[in-house]
This record gives C-alpha cells, structure tokens and sequence, in this order.
C-alpha cells in the first residue's frame, strides 16, 4: 500500500512501522501537523503520497498534469467549495477576512476563478471575472502550493493578503474534516 501512495518511498524506508508511529515520524520530517483522516479520493491520496515522500526526505515521483490538475478541481470544489457551503458558520471568521476577494488558479491544462465572500466561496471556470490575485504554473507545482506541501515554482500576481487566503482556506477545511 505504501509504494502505492508514494512511488519515491521505498516500503523497506517505512517498514514495520506502526500506524502511531509513523503518524511521529512524518509529523516530525514535515514540520506539521499530519493526520490519519478517511480518504476522501484522489487528491487525499496525492497528499498522503506526498507527505511520505517528504517524511523519508526523498523526492516526490513526478504527478502527471491531468491528475493534478483534475486533484486541484477536486480541492477546490469537492472539499472547500462544499465543506464551506455545508458549515458556513465554522468558516465564518475567515470568510469574513477575504472580503470579497477572487483568486486566479490557473494551470496550462485548466483554469479556476475562486471567489471568497463573507458568505461562501464560489469556484468557476475561466471567463468568471477579473481576479484579484493569480496563482499560476505547472499543475503539479499548483497542487502542492494549495496543499502547503512545496509548489515553489508558482507564480503568483497580487497582494500577500489576498495571495495567501487560498491556501489558509484549503488549511481550515482540511484542519476541520481531520476533527472528523
């Protein structure tokens, strides 16, 4: 199962591990919090490949731009867009910071105009408006950054502010379904 998730983690490098203790280990190689949570589809399991190949220090195998860009439409809108619409009340604080802001998440394979109001986010396609801030690169790289798990070669146009809402959003839905 592990070679499955993570092409770059030998099994023998986890071997024998208990689930707990491997839960330490990646927790301390990733510098974050890491959590067991049911997976809920593909990008669950891109981000647990990831945080493997992170934990053993290996590099990350290669994610093919149709599968990351397909998990960036899955974070987007099967996890913040609908995690948010079902429980506006535990993200009301921080929707209430983005005053109605639009970010710009664009991919050579796709596109995403994601727009955060006090009420909810809204994510469309392109040729929904003019955002306010961009990030924009290789979806691979993309998917990463959204995840806080690297995507260092994205570009990003716009204020800090408004640039790092997406990815304290992507963290409060995330950090809420790990409550679960």
């Amino acid at each position: 199962m592990i070679s499955t998730l993570s092409a770059s983690v030998q099994p023998d490098t986890l071997k024998g591990r208990c689930q707990s203790d491997l839960h330490d280990y990646i927790s301390a190689r990733c510098g974050a919090r890491f959590t067991w949570s049911r997976p809920n589809g593909r990008a669950d399991q891109r981000l647990i490949r990831g945080n493997f190949g992170l934990a053993a220090a290996e590099p990350l195998a290669a994610i093919p731009g149709d599968l990351a860009a397909d998990g960036i439409d899955e974070l987007l809108v099967a996890f913040v867009q609908y995690d948010i619409a079902l429980l506006p009340d535990k993200f009301a604080d921080l929707l209430a910071s983005a005053a109605d802001r639009t970010i710009g998440v664009e991919t050579p394979q796709r596109s995403w105009l994601v727009t955060l109001t006090a009420g909810g986010v809204h994510v469309d396609g392109p040729g929904g408006g003019s955002p306010d801030a961009t990030v924009r690169g290789l979806a691979p790289q993309v998917l990463l950054w959204l995840w806080n798990r690297g995507g260092e070669n994205v570009t990003t146009m716009g204020d800090d502010d408004t640039i790092a809402l997406p990815r304290k959003v992507v963290a409060a839905v995330l950090g809420n379904r790990s409550e679960d």
